[in-house]
């Protein structure tokens, strides 16, 4: 079944709300996660020249949310796999982590966040470029 979308132009002038289209180019929007390399050895990641040093545990929980890019990482599963804890140690551990990384990203300018949905855990994903800098908070 086919669907028809009107082109970007005829759009232009509908307001946001009104209408939603798909992108005109879909991989302008994506960029590949092997783009952001992450050496575990030397606890850097790196996004296209630019490098940045990682401390060991902010390493391992990028690394653990990149193997899964896609899916929800949950909680338990970061307390598990990155600080061996099989309960919630009722801290803010992860938040402060996830904290640091999203300063990396942003430092490196890499087109990834890291989101949180709320009651089921963390994931990363690709972001479309933006030709202005969103507003700070």
């Amino acid at each position: 079944m086919a669907t028809l979308e009107p082109s970007f132009s005829s759009r232009n002038g509908v307001g946001s709300n009104s209408y939603l289209g798909r992108p005109e180019d879909e991989q302008a929007f994506t960029t590949p996660v092997r783009e952001l390399i992450v050496d575990a050895s030397m606890r850097t990641v790196r996004f296209k020249d630019l490098h940045f040093p990682l401390k060991a545990t902010s390493c391992r929980l990028l690394t653990l949310l990149l193997r899964h890019q896609g899916n929800v990482v949950s909680r338990t599963t970061i307390y598990e796999e990155i600080w061996g804890y099989r309960f919630d140690p009722g801290t803010k551990i992860i938040e402060v982590q996830i904290c640091y990384l999203r300063k990396v990203l942003k430092t490196l300018q890499a087109p990834f966040e890291i989101r949180t949905l709320r009651g089921r855990g963390l994931y990363i994903q690709a972001v479309a470029p933006s030709s202005s800098p969103r507003p700070e908070k």
